[in-house]
């Protein structure tokens, strides 16, 4: 889920039942941050048996933490790691945040096994614009903060992500627009 922060420094928890035990409430994170952020746990985390019904954001307040402030949030999702391998990719696979940008986003994307990946943005007319990552990736996400520079204008841009697993000399892509604005 991305989460807002305020810099309160106070537990965010996820809560969850199932019909079979008690609720289980997970420590995701201390809200040491201010601006988006994407704050996941793993499934395994989560314990217990059955099916899991997702219920619940607890803010819990720490002793000489904040006592107010304001958070949001947004697009909580169950990420399952793709296999890159695959003949075609979905666009779930590339998170893009915020979209629009304004003055800094994030890119983030998931791989079951180490590749070589290449991250570019292009122009409306299919001219690179720049390479926001290149490079040799492990197994697992992969996030990538970006921060438009003033000669970025404010358009409709795309963003490719293409990698290639070891072993292999072909390459597969998938895409995403990306909107700037100023």
């Amino acid at each position: 889920m991305w989460v807002y922060g305020d810099l309160s420094h106070n537990n965010l928890e996820y809560w969850f039942y199932s019909p079979f035990s008690v609720n289980q409430i997970i420590h995701a994170a201390v809200i040491d941050w201010a601006g988006w952020d994407l704050v996941s746990i793993p499934m395994s985390n989560i314990g217990g048996s059955g099916e899991w019904q997702y219920h619940s954001i607890v803010i819990r307040q720490v002793q000489g933490a904040t006592k107010s402030g304001t958070m949001y949030f947004d697009d909580a999702m169950v990420i399952t790691p793709t296999a890159i391998d695959e003949e075609v990719y979905n666009d779930t696979e590339l998170l893009l945040y915020p979209n629009p940008v304004i003055t800094q986003g994030r890119v983030t994307f998931f791989l079951s096994s180490p590749c070589q990946a290449e991250l570019n943005l292009y122009s409306s007319d299919g001219s690179l614009v720049m390479n926001l990552f290149s490079g040799q990736c492990a197994s697992g996400p992969l996030a990538v903060e970006w921060t438009p520079s003033a000669a970025i204008a404010p358009g409709v841009y795309t963003l490719r992500l293409s990698i290639r697993q070891e072993g292999r000399t072909g390459w597969q892509h998938t895409s995403r627009s990306w909107v700037v604005v100023r």
